[in-house]
C-alpha cells in the first residue's frame, strides 16, 4: 500500500513540472500539494498523517524533478538531510512556499 502512496505522488510531481514547462508563458502556475513554507513548518513540529504528508509530497517532487531532467539528485543525499535544508528554507523564507523551495533544493543537489 504504502508504495502505490509514493508512486502516485511522485506522478503528481512529474505532472506537476510538466505543468509548469506547459505553461512557460502563463504568470501563474498552481502546483498541486504545494503548501506554504508556515504550513511546512507547522506540519514538522506535529506528529502523524500532516507530517508524513508534508515530507512524503517534498520526495515525490524532487523524485518527479529526477525522472524529467534524467539527473537523480537526491541519490546521494537522505530524506533526513532533505527534510533539514527545506526546515532551513522555509525559516529563512517564510513567505515562500514548498514548490520553489524543492527547486531550488534540486539545483542544490545537482551542484555537489
Amino acid at each position: 500500500m504504502s508504495r502505490l502512496i509514493i508512486k502516485a505522488v511522485q506522478l503528481i510531481a512529474v505532472f506537476s513540472i510538466g505543468s509548469i514547462a506547459a505553461a512557460e508563458n502563463t504568470d501563474e502556475v498552481n502546483i498541486i500539494g504545494a503548501r506554504s513554507c508556515g504550513q511546512w513548518i507547522e506540519s514538522r513540529t506535529e506528529r502523524g498523517s500532516k507530517k508524513v504528508g508534508s515530507e512524503a509530497w517534498l520526495m515525490g517532487y524532487l523524485s518527479g524533478m529526477a525522472m524529467v531532467s534524467g539527473k537523480d539528485a537526491i541519490q546521494r543525499t537522505d530524506s533526513s538531510s532533505i527534510y533539514a535544508w527545506m526546515d532551513s528554507y522555509c525559516k529563512s523564507k517564510p513567505l515562500s512556499d514548498t514548490a520553489e523551495g524543492g527547486v531550488h533544493l534540486f539545483f542544490d543537489l545537482l551542484r555537489k
